[in-house]
């Protein structure tokens, strides 16, 4: 890839945890993701997963759901759309996951 270190700063708790490997994915609908993701990940030397409050990153959540919206839409247009189920909100975590593949 080149790069060799990332950081990635998310507004998901939940999928920092995921991807810090301090959740599991329960999802069986997300897991082909998640395996896609720490395959990508484990190309780097250096990963540095950050929880950001949302509060604290109105416009990265404000593209975000921008984006969904637009995803839904074109979806919905093609007959594709699923609705997605509501997943756990996690608890409370440190900001800063470092990750060792």
């Amino acid at each position: 890839m080149g790069a060799e270190s990332i950081e990635i700063c998310t507004d998901s708790e939940l999928m920092a945890r995921q991807l810090a490997g301090v959740y599991k994915v329960k999802s069986n609908n997300l897991k082909p993701f998640f395996d896609e993701a720490v395959s990508l990940l484990r190309k780097f030397s250096d990963v540095s997963i950050s929880h950001v409050i949302r509060e604290h990153n109105k416009r990265a959540d404000e593209l975000a759901n921008l984006a969904v919206k637009s995803h839904k839409n074109n979806n919905l247009a093609n007959g594709q759309f699923q609705q997605e189920s509501s997943s756990d909100r996690a608890p409370d975590a440190p900001a800063q996951f470092e990750m060792e593949f």
